[in-house]
């Protein structure tokens, strides 16, 4: 696939893109549920309410990358780069965010309940308003971050990088803050 490609609404359940580029393409409202997309480049990519519920997207270039509103329950993001990525509202219960790189990303308003971020860089991340129940933040970097109302209750944040993060008026209740970085 070559770039500014226009797949808006299309229902690709289950396709393999695997090392797609696919780069500063539309794909508003898509269905990828169940999508290889391993390696692809969506770097710049408008996925705004796409599903991308059980896709998976390790090592995929999703710098600039639009994702407002988009479903990623269960997908696995593993070593993906979302650089300066917008995550505004998205639904990601469970997702695994494994060792990503989401510096400068905007989630704000994001529902990561029992996500994995895990070795994750969110250093500069927006997270205000963010729901990261019982998710997995070991040895996550949130340098700068913004967590300003984040429900970060159950989380575990243990080994976490917490430096200069805003955690104003955050729920901590029950969530593992031992052996802070």
């Amino acid at each position: 696939m070559s770039n500014s490609t226009s797949l808006e609404e299309a229902n690709l359940t289950e396709v393999d893109l695997r090392e797609a580029n696919i780069s500063i393409s539309l794909l508003l409202d898509t269905n990828l549920t169940k999508a290889n997309l391993t390696r692809a480049n969506l770097r710049g990519a408008d996925l705004t309410r796409a599903n991308l519920a059980e896709a998976n997207l390790a090592y995929a270039n999703l710098i600039n990358a639009n994702l407002t509103d988009a479903r990623l329950t269960n997908a696995n993001f593993i070593n993906a780069n979302l650089l300066a990525a917008d995550l505004t509202e998205v639904y990601a219960i469970g997702t695994n965010l494994y060792q990503v790189n989401l510096i400068r990303a905007n989630l704000e308003f994001a529902n990561l309940s029992n996500a994995n971020l895990s070795n994750a860089n969110l250093t500069d991340a927006n997270l205000e308003d963010a729901w990261l129940t019982s998710a997995q933040l070991n040895n996550a970097n949130l340098t700068r971050a913004n967590l300003r109302g984040a429900d970060l209750s159950n989380a575990n944040l243990n080994g976490a990088i917490l430096i200069n993060t805003n955690l104003t008026d955050a729920n901590v209740s029950k969530t593992n803050l031992s052996q802070l970085g």
